[in-house]
């Protein structure tokens, strides 16, 4: 990397958007992936836009801090990896236990296929479910797209700390990971995309659409049953 560019990323600032005024290496990763996705601006900006895009995306980020020292800018801000108050606290995890009904038996923590409503969520849930039957499409083409949706998609991006529009609505996992893998941009024809045979049918059908439509390689990776160690050892193959 040029030195020189990186000194721009700490010094430069954007000059528009609703980022105005932050220096180019404290804009969020959404936004940078936007301008990857959408186009980068022309000259010198698009160039340290997308050197910026580049190390954010490979969690490169801390590269930047002695630079940040050295102009006297905000270190870089990191999560604390502390343990939370509440994750050895049996009477907290008992009481969130106690907002749950169970039948008898078993308890099935899975929450890939079905999961659980806590007695709160299912009453307000029906009463969305009846909400939605009285007034229907009405309420839905008018109402939630252009308002309750924006609020929903406002907070549930400051809950997980990302931009809005970095943040997509879907029915469920399936359908989620079929909009990933079809719409990733950055892979090229000739470029190759591994697989295991345990995968879904659907997450298997959409690395083959791949195939067709983007000219990639699929390499299917077959299981089987021995060794945890094994998978291991055919994916190294592959690599």
């Amino acid at each position: 990397m040029n030195p020189e560019k990186l000194e721009l990323l700490i010094t430069r600032e954007m000059p528009f958007g609703k980022y105005k005024g932050r220096i180019i290496a404290d804009l969020p990763g959404p936004y940078l992936n936007w301008f990857a996705r959408e186009g980068f601006p022309h000259g010198e900006l698009g160039g340290l836009l997308a050197l910026m895009q580049e190390i954010d995306h490979n969690g490169l980020s801390e590269l930047l801090e002695p630079l940040r020292v050295k102009h006297g800018k905000p270190a870089l801000a990191v999560k604390s990896l502390a343990m939370p108050r509440n994750a050895d606290n049996e009477h907290h995890w008992h009481a969130i236990a106690q907002r749950y009904e169970l039948e008898p038996g078993p308890i099935n923590l899975e929450n890939g296929y079905f999961g659980r409503m806590s007695r709160a969520v299912r009453a307000q849930y029906l009463e969305y479910v009846a909400f939605i039957n009285r007034s229907n499409s009405l309420y839905v083409r008018q109402r939630f797209e252009t308002g309750e949706n924006v609020e929903i998609r406002r907070q549930l991006a400051e809950l997980i700390d990302v931009d809005p529009e970095a943040v997509a609505f879907t029915r469920n996992a399936t359908e989620a990971l079929q909009s990933l893998i079809r719409n990733y941009n950055r892979l090229q024809p000739g470029d190759q995309v591994l697989i295991s045979d345990l995968e879904y049918d659907t997450v298997k059908g959409a690395m083959r659409w791949l195939a067709g439509v983007r000219g990639v390689e699929v390499i299917e990776l077959p299981h089987t049953p021995g060794h945890f160690r094994q998978p291991v050892a055919n994916l190294s193959r592959c690599i």
